[in-house]
């Protein structure tokens, strides 16, 4: 699955990064066309928050339409597709390798603070206006000294500083919303562990069946829950991850039709060709040429 690192996502915006470890994107113009129009995994972490406008975006499996003042965390190793952006569109955004929060070398009675970092899933809250100024602050001020030059006395410390802030931030934010993977209930964790297993096994795994053993419950049930908390049935998950596996790999042009249907496991690309046109509307040759 083709990832993406912060060059590559801040390139299809029209900016160009100031560090491979950290950088601070605060959008001054909208745009009307989707940046990145195809499947994506994350290869960083990534908070942003929705100055104006909205947008909808898919993010393993699940819809998520953001608005303004909603502030949104995003892991390594997630999956996204940008699906509709608004005229009027504005996001900040903090993108950061894992080195950064390892280099804060954080005590450890605030460990627990920091969950938000290594939630199993996207965290997404709507704040209020006083504190969404407030983390707007705290990524001007970040995007300021990053830009300091290499030679600028304290640099290094000065941005690490200014870092910190930022995410004790974000923490206290999330401690005051109360998010933790804890207050999800059981429909919500078993729906996203399904989620999870679906993106560790497929997709040389299937079958229905097989998740509902992982997880210790029925077929049925596991259907019944995954339309409750996503809208979605487990049965529709499953295609529509072979389907997102799918574009992806139909973005990698070195690959025929018959090398993609292999690599998803199908005995035979006209079976793949048939399942992917009743999920797009589009034959894998026409979707391939549509993007190129």
């Amino acid at each position: 699955m083709k990832k993406l690192t912060i060059a590559q996502i801040l390139a299809s915006f029209g900016e160009n990064p100031i560090d491979e470890n950290l950088h601070v994107y605060l959008q001054k113009k909208s745009i009307s066309y989707l940046p990145i129009d195809y499947p994506f995994r994350l290869d960083h972490f990534t908070i942003l928050i929705i100055d104006s406008g909205e947008c909808e975006i898919k993010l393993d499996l699940i819809d998520y339409t953001l608005k303004e003042n909603d502030l949104l965390v995003l892991l390594p190793h997630t999956v996204g597709q940008f699906i509709y952006l608004s005229d009027n569109l504005l996001i900040n955004v903090v993108s950061f390798s894992i080195k950064m929060p390892i280099t804060l070398g954080i005590d450890h009675k605030y460990l627990d603070s920091f969950r938000f970092l290594s939630s199993q899933y996207a965290g997404k809250i709507s704040i209020p206006q006083y504190e969404s100024l407030n983390v707007k602050s705290l990524m001007q001020l970040l995007e300021q000294k990053n830009k300091l030059a290499d030679n600028y006395p304290f640099r290094e410390e000065i941005v690490l500083n200014c870092f910190r802030l930022f995410l004790f931030e974000i923490s206290a934010i999330f401690k005051i919303n109360t998010l933790s993977i804890n207050h999800y209930n059981r429909q919500e964790t078993l729906s996203h562990e399904f989620i999870k297993l679906l993106l560790e096994y497929m997709p040389e795994n299937k079958k229905l069946s097989f998740y509902a053993n992982l997880l210790s419950v029925t077929p049925n049930y596991l259907t019944k829950l995954t339309k409750l908390s996503t809208g979605k049935t487990a049965g529709v998950l499953i295609d529509e991850m072979i389907i997102l596996q799918s574009k992806l790999l139909l973005h990698e042009t070195g690959l025929s039709i018959a090398k993609v249907s292999e690599l998803l496991f199908f005995t035979d690309q006209f079976i793949f060709s048939r399942f992917f046109r009743k999920n797009t509307g589009l034959s894998p040759t026409e979707y391939r040429r549509q993007r190129m």
